[in-house]
């Protein structure tokens, strides 16, 4: 896979979940975003609390990684990496895998508000703009080091990469969390899916 089109389907997962949470879940009663499809299962607002921990925890390190790859002049590059490090990263989100979250990110049983939307809106769109200025460095060299260990880091391109497919799949789980209907739904899976 090119870089561009890594990006270009970055961007476009990313600018569809933003788009369903702002048509299906913005406007919902609170209620309704607090409600289980099971009692196992998150509800919506805790499904966006999660992917808001996530940003919260790569923004800044993606931030760092792009400043000191513009300081150092990497150049861009035309095909996209994968590390060892960063396939293992993607592996999890297989479509038909499940995947229990580190308790820093489990957010199960925890009551939220209609700001857990607000901050969602705002942080991905600050992940928006890290795919633009990914665009100008080479995503394969500026590593972005793993919030919750200390001994990896990832290629950016990876790193966007999981990002968009993460919050295309939890954005999903709160849509069929708050009962919207899969129809109404926009883009129901992407080329980052497969």
């Amino acid at each position: 896979m090119t870089s561009d089109e890594l990006l270009d389907l970055a961007e476009q997962t990313l600018r569809r979940a933003l788009a369903n949470v702002r048509e299906h879940l913005s406007d919902k009663p609170l209620e309704t975003l607090r409600q289980r499809p099971h009692p196992e299962a998150w509800n919506a607002l805790e499904c966006l609390a999660h992917l808001n921990a996530i940003a919260r925890d790569y923004l800044p390190r993606q931030h760092r990684a792009i400043h000191l790859a513009k300081a150092r002049q990497w150049a861009r590059v035309p095909e996209v990496h994968y590390s060892a490090a960063g396939k293992r990263l993607l592996r999890r989100l297989a479509a038909n895998k499940t995947f229990k979250s580190k308790s820093r990110y489990n957010f199960y049983a925890q009551t939220f508000d209609k700001n857990t939307v607000k901050s969602f809106l705002i942080y991905h769109e600050q992940l928006l703009r890290v795919v633009q200025e990914a665009r100008t460095v080479n995503i394969n060299r500026c590593k972005v080091p793993n919030p919750t260990g200390w001994l990896s880091a990832y290629p950016l391109g990876n790193v966007l990469e999981f990002l968009a497919r993460h919050t295309e799949r939890h954005v999903a789980q709160a849509l069929r969390a708050a009962g919207v209907p899969a129809e109404a739904i926009q883009g129901a899976s992407s080329s980052l899916s497969a």
